[in-house]
């Protein structure tokens, strides 16, 4: 059958760029190879990990009740099964949603794997489709090193701790990145003995330092342990195995373990040498259009190796079916937000003072410490919070913006918008923010 487009994976930037293909006319395809729509992100990630984390926010404000006057009587429990099927609950709901998208636009769903036959037609269980255009969109899945008994019935992937029937009594987690931290951050509430090895000498490296400092003194205040500096040698008879940052063996006891290092494009069967896309870093390669190398043939989402977050993948899609649609577009990076849901919540975007320092840009620094915000202190006990902002010194524009705090993951579309409009110090002094709101500690943080 011939198709204007054809996508491969119907995630974030599968099935957006779908429904972005039919607003412009297209005639389009989409291939699923799981049994649900909706990727990684709706399945596996984004959406049932939030709806755990706000769990784990409803233990802490139970349990920080009489902080606030609150006598809650007797001993706070929790149904580890009724938690998870409210997980499943609202993941079903909104992959129902997905199912809904495809079929009000009048897009073919195909269910199977795809692999390419040549540059305009793919191999499908309901044989061979052809298009103008082929958008690949199959995402990405956790990577798995070559650590000896990683292949132990008690480790898990981050897709498969979510299927858990039982809550443990202890977990493990190699890797402090954003999944592992919010998996440390639920587990804990939960009352688990969570211990975390990680081979650098910081958590979530990828965020500011002052602003990682800040997050991990809570999250061991809140009882989890860590193992920085450390790597993972052998996992055996339920224990992992590492060398601290001195070279000595230690071992930890753990009923369940989280591998949490990272994630890989999936390639694995697309066929991808046969048509001579170009891949780097086990990547595919593509430009601000989203193409790749060989004409007609898009990637779009973690495929592509470029900050894997489901908003940015959703962007590059609608990037890329405008594109095929003979429209001007292209995809800017500068100002892709990062969120991470814990408790406290961090989100970041734009430029950090590392990245400006390697960039060679003169910067200075404005912060707001949140202590001195009236809603921070109304709704919090003993926590802290910061909100920092990186300034361009040659025209005192933002260049990026940082924030650890309670909403943090909806207060920083304030810095995404400013940054893409390229916002002075100036014009941030002209707005009026509402009072009393933790959203104002970002223009005080500027003007500061």
């Amino acid at each position: 059958m011939q198709y204007d487009l054809i996508i491969i994976g119907s995630g974030p930037a599968g099935y957006v760029g779908a429904v972005r293909a039919a607003k412009h006319g297209m005639k389009t395809a989409i291939i699923e190879k799981e049994a649900t729509l909706g990727g990684t992100c709706l399945n596996w990630g984004c959406i049932p990990t939030k709806t755990l984390l706000k769990t784990a926010k409803v233990i802490h404000t139970i349990r920080d009740a009489e902080k606030f006057g609150v006598r809650v009587n007797g001993e706070m429990s929790f149904d580890f099964d009724s938690i998870m099927k409210r997980k499943e609950k609202v993941v079903k709901r909104i992959v129902k949603g997905v199912d809904y998208l495809m079929k009000a636009n009048k897009i073919d769903v195909i269910r199977g794997e795809a692999s390419f036959v040549d540059t305009k037609t793919v191999k499908t269980p309901d044989g061979n489709l052809s298009a103008q255009n082929i958008l690949i969109a199959t995402g990405a899945q956790p990577a798995r090193p070559p650590i000896p008994g990683l292949d132990s019935a008690n480790v898990l992937t981050s897709r498969e701790i979510l299927d858990l029937k039982a809550c443990p009594e202890s977990l493990v987690v190699i890797g402090a990145g954003v999944i592992g931290m919010e998996f440390a951050s639920f587990f804990r509430a939960l009352g688990v003995e969570v211990t975390v090895i990680e081979m650098l000498d910081e958590v979530l490296p990828m965020i500011d330092p002052e602003i990682a400092v800040l997050f991990k003194r809570q999250i061991e205040k809140e009882g989890v342990k860590f193992h920085l500096s450390s790597k993972v040698s052998r996992i055996e008879d339920g224990k992992v195995f590492f060398s601290d940052k001195s070279g000595q063996e230690q071992s930890v006891d753990a009923e369940k373990i989280l591998l949490s290092i990272g994630t890989v494009p999936n390639l694995a069967g697309l066929d991808l040498d046969r048509v001579g896309v170009r891949t780097e870093k086990r990547a595919i390669v593509t430009d601000v259009q989203m193409r790749t190398n060989i004409p007609g043939i898009y990637a779009a989402g973690d495929v592509n190796g470029v900050w894997m977050l489901a908003h940015k993948a959703s962007r590059e899609a609608e990037v890329a079916v405008d594109v095929m649609a003979g429209e001007e577009a292209h995809i800017r990076y500068r100002a892709i937000p990062s969120c991470i849901y814990t408790s406290p919540e961090i989100a970041t975007v734009g430029l950090s003072e590392k990245e400006a320092s390697t960039q060679g840009i003169p910067i200075r620094i404005a912060k707001y410490d949140l202590v001195a915000n009236g809603r921070f202190l109304a709704e919090t006990e003993g926590e802290r919070g910061l909100v920092k902002a990186i300034i361009g010194k040659e025209h005192d524009e933002l260049l990026g913006l940082h924030i650890i705090a309670p909403y943090a993951s909806e207060i920083i579309t304030v810095g995404t918008q400013g940054i893409e409009m390229e916002m002075l110090v100036k014009e941030f002094d002209e707005i009026v923010f509402p009072h009393p709101t933790i959203c104002e500690s970002v223009r005080e943080a500027i003007l500061s």
